[in-house]
């Protein structure tokens, strides 16, 4: 697994700083599970470049490890756009996933 070390820090991190967030995620086509994230900000500002323009918006987003989703649910699952997350009770739907080369990835969310 190319991920093995960086899950290994991404785990000491969270178990050291995190915040416990009770979440669920469901992938397309699969059963839900409960799944510990890295960690999330329901107030993310995401500062993007139109042309000259710089525009920002403030969006939730959830930072996750890879590896989580090949235990929970198998080889080759990974988040997508449409996956649907509950977080503390606040149900969002995956917009769009960015992934950091490291073996993680910010799922930025809309509330549905």
């Amino acid at each position: 697994m190319p991920w093995g070390l960086a899950a290994l820090a991404q785990d000491a991190c969270q178990s050291v700083f995190g915040t416990d967030w009770t979440v669920s995620y469901t992938p397309a086509g699969e059963l839900a599970a409960a799944l510990v994230p890295i960690s999330f900000d329901p107030a993310y500002e995401q500062l993007e470049m139109q042309g000259q323009v710089a525009v920002s918006a403030i969006k939730p987003v959830l930072d996750v490890q890879f590896a989580d989703f090949v235990t929970l649910w198998g080889a080759g699952t990974v988040p997508a756009q449409g996956d649907l997350v509950t977080i503390d009770g606040t149900d969002y739907e995956v917009t769009d996933v960015r992934p950091d080369g490291h073996g993680a990835a910010k799922l930025v969310l809309v509330e549905v």
